[in-house]
């Protein structure tokens, strides 16, 4: 590996196959639902959810718990 090469961040990759995954779903998508279609465990995608809304690039809708991106994002 020469010295500008660098690793991958894993977390920043998650937490963007998770907002991929966001665009892929109409009306937004439930913990349960990004986990199904990410692979990953339901207590990390909800970890990188609650991540991602205090930065501002999802929110989470209280009538039915499920999150949908913001124009942040879009």
């Amino acid at each position: 590996m020469s010295e500008t090469e660098y690793k991958a961040v894993r977390g920043l990759m998650r937490g963007l196959a998770l907002i991929n995954g966001l665009n892929r779903f109409d009306g937004g998508a439930t913990t349960a639902q990004l986990a199904e279609q990410s692979g990953l465990h339901r207590t990390t995608v909800r970890r990188l959810l609650e991540t991602l809304q205090t930065e501002g690039y999802v929110r989470r809708s209280e009538s039915d718990d499920s999150y949908r991106l913001t124009l942040k994002v879009r």
